[in-house]
């Protein structure tokens, strides 16, 4: 949380692990330097049924100072303003065909761009109107100005209970 080494590996490991366990991601202040997306993404195993238990809760502290995640300058990826990339993004998934199960896909969904392409046909199709109770608080975002032309600060879109506030 220095600023100085690149966290985006270990922050997503954090909100990995956290999704798995049914807990909250907590950022304490400081200032927390990413080099690509950190992706918010549940599976469904069924295309039948309800969704995923499991949510993404970002939460960070108010006192003495609000985390900051803050892109890296010239980032991979994030230098054409007319192909825009989050920086942290949130979606859902499920099987495409009826009474399908599977597990999550590989990486052809972790490196999608949510504003040019979704990742349906194959075996797995959006489900983000299903994205319930997910949570992003008290977080600002640092797109590094002009050196990353193409950074959006966050692609959260969500569904029942969701929960964005407190953040720049």
């Amino acid at each position: 949380k220095t600023g100085v080494v690149d966290a985006t590996t270990a922050l997503q490991a954090a909100i990995d692990a956290a999704y798995a366990a049914k807990r909250t991601v907590w950022f304490p202040s400081g200032i927390y330097k990413i080099s690509d997306k950190l992706r918010c993404y549940r599976f469904q195993t069924s295309n039948s049924g309800s969704p995923p238990s499991e949510t993404h809760q970002l939460v960070g502290a108010s006192f003495p100072s609000r985390p900051i995640i803050k892109l890296v300058a010239s980032a991979t990826g994030y230098g054409d303003v007319a192909v825009p990339k989050p920086m942290v993004i949130f979606g859902q998934w499920k099987p495409s065909t009826a009474g399908a199960t599977g597990v999550p896909p590989p990486t052809n969904v972790a490196t999608f761009n949510p504003y040019t392409q979704m990742p349906n046909g194959g075996p797995w199709q959006s489900n983000t109107p299903n994205l319930f109770n997910q949570a992003f608080f008290s977080i600002d975002l640092d797109s590094g100005g002009s050196t990353n032309p193409g950074a959006d600060g966050l692609c959260m879109p969500t569904a029942q209970n969701a929960f964005l506030g407190n953040t720049r």
